[in-house]
C-alpha cells in the first residue's frame, strides 16, 4: 500500500487525483488507473514490467487508458514504481498532460 501511496503523492504534485483502492482479479479493470500486480516473470527474477496504454486527462473513460506494473517481488514493485513517476513526471514536465503509451522490462543484475 505504500507504494501506491507513493504514487498517488506524486500524481497529485502534477494535479491528478486518484483514489486508492485495493481490487481483487476477477473484478476487472473497470475504473481502475494504474494496476499493481506480483507475479512470477519469465525472463528474470528481481524483475518488473511496466505497461502504459494510452492516457490523457481529457479521458471520461479511465479504462481507456490504464497503466500496469507487474513484478517478481516487492523491491521489484518499488523499482517499477519509482520508473513510473520518473516517467510520469518527465511527460508531464515535457507535453504538460498527456501520458505516451510505453512498455518498459527490466530487471536487476546479480551476476
Amino acid at each position: 500500500m505504500f507504494l501506491a501511496q507513493r504514487l498517488q503523492i506524486a500524481l497529485a504534485q502534477i494535479g491528478i487525483d486518484w483514489e486508492i483502492r485495493v481490487q481483487g482479479p476477477k473484478q476487472g479493470r473497470e475504473n481502475v488507473g494504474v494496476q499493481f500486480e506480483i507475479k512470477a516473470l519469465e525472463y528474470a527474477s528481481n524483475a518488473y514490467e511496466l505497461e502504459i496504454e494510452i492516457y490523457s486527462p481529457g479521458q471520461k473513460n479511465y479504462q481507456d487508458g490504464i497503466i500496469c506494473l507487474a513484478a517478481t517481488d516487492l523491491s521489484s514493485l518499488e523499482r517499477g514504481v519509482n520508473t513510473l513517476i520518473q516517467a510520469i513526471q518527465l511527460a508531464f514536465a515535457t507535453f504538460k498532460e498527456d501520458i505516451a503509451s510505453l512498455w518498459i522490462r527490466d530487471w536487476a543484475d546479480t551476476a
